[in-house]
């Protein structure tokens, strides 16, 4: 990623979740390692690292949820990772506090850890 020099110190775990497929940047070739989580960026993360299919032609369900993301947020919702709201939306673009990300994660762990087993 252009925007990952010697200053950013999660530099080589960024560029080995990436190499792995469990990281993805910007379409510009950027990580923008300081910007907020987002609910739609741990969503896509857990969806990868834990090698779910995914329906590339699935329609979203939600009003805030982009076409292109629906199948992301359609297998992790499927599989019980994560959740939407009691209204109807999922709210991709809410950032993450510390504590939501780790409440993410945790419940997500018996996926994940196999993966990382293996190195």
């Amino acid at each position: 990623f252009s925007d990952l020099d010697a200053t950013v110190k999660e530099r080589r775990e960024i560029e080995f979740l990436a190499t792995l497929g469990v990281l993805e940047g910007e379409k510009d070739g950027r990580f923008k390692p300081n910007d907020p989580v987002t609910r739609l960026f741990v969503t896509k993360m857990i969806v990868r690292a834990n090698k779910l299919q995914i329906d590339k032609k699935a329609q979203t369900f939600f009003t805030d949820v982009q076409p292109e993301d629906a199948p992301y947020v359609q297998a992790a919702i499927e599989q019980g990772l994560v959740f939407a709201n009691p209204d109807g939306t999922f709210e991709p673009d809410k950032a993450l506090s510390l504590n939501e990300t780790i409440f993410l994660l945790s419940n997500n762990t018996h996926y994940i850890k196999p993966m990382f087993n293996k190195f």
